[in-house]
């Protein structure tokens, strides 16, 4: 017999033992008062242990064992999904390595001011020292002029003060002699 023909049985029961019960006077009636409140608290230490079965019995078959390889493997698809571009026939190496944005922005340098300009410079040499690629002053031979701004431009980026009033004054005395500085710039970091 399961529990919960067992509990119909008892209230049947007690059901039966209520209706006999007489209430003709006010001690009897208070006597069936106090079994049904008797009753009522005794059924309800019931429910609440039934509902406390049906919760864990539910949670026990809603409950989800987790994989636990599924966070590495997850993290392993992260890391292959970042580096799936690499794989990509469609794109160049200047598109995988972010550097597309960086040589059109110094293509058009005469719509930006010089601050921006230099950073997008350093911007390019970062990119090829993120793959390996470390540029020194010597990999500018494009003019003179590139040397003559880049070995400022290196001395500054040192003090991490590329906008410093010496790069500007440098800037502009070459540019007078080389308009065309940035282009050159642009063009030694397209060579590589």
């Amino acid at each position: 017999m399961s529990i919960l023909q067992e509990m119909e049985e008892k209230i049947e029961t007690n059901k039966e033992i209520l209706a006999t019960l007489p209430k003709n006077n006010k001690k009897n009636k208070m006597l069936y008062i106090e079994k049904v409140n008797f009753l009522q608290e005794e059924f309800n230490i019931y429910k609440k242990q039934i509902l406390k079965e049906m919760e864990n019995r539910f949670n026990k078959k809603t409950a989800v064992n987790e994989f636990s390889e599924f966070d590495s493997l997850s993290k392993k698809l992260e890391n292959v999904q970042k580096d799936l571009y690499l794989l990509n026939d469609i794109s160049t190496s200047y598109e995988k390595m972010e550097l597309g944005k960086e040589l059109l922005s110094l293509k058009y340098y005469y719509k930006q001011n010089l601050e921006i300009v230099n950073q997008t410079i350093l911007n390019c040499i970062n990119k090829f020292k993120e793959v390996g690629i470390q540029i020194t002053l010597e990999d500018f031979k494009h003019s003179k002029y590139v040397k003559q701004y880049l070995t400022c431009i290196f001395m500054e980026k040192n003090s991490k003060n590329i906008t410093s009033k010496k790069v500007k004054e440098k800037f502009e005395e070459i540019y007078w002699k080389c308009p065309d500085i940035i282009i050159h710039i642009e063009l030694n970091f397209r060579q590589w």
